[in-house]
């Protein structure tokens, strides 16, 4: 059996991110620019945190 990551999800990441509001975030209105940088990065995977 092979597994297989999910590779096509930043635009949904960015769209999820980038178009709510987190209150209790250091940084509530999350720009679509940073959440690429943190994803290239290695975040969002294997349980990093990020924000």
């Amino acid at each position: 059996m092979e597994i297989k990551l999910f590779t096509g999800e930043i635009d949904d990441l960015v769209h999820l991110l980038t178009q709510n509001k987190w209150i209790y975030h250091t940084d509530q209105h999350v720009k679509e620019e940073s959440v690429r940088a943190a994803f290239a990065e290695g975040y969002y995977e294997n349980d990093r945190e990020t924000y």
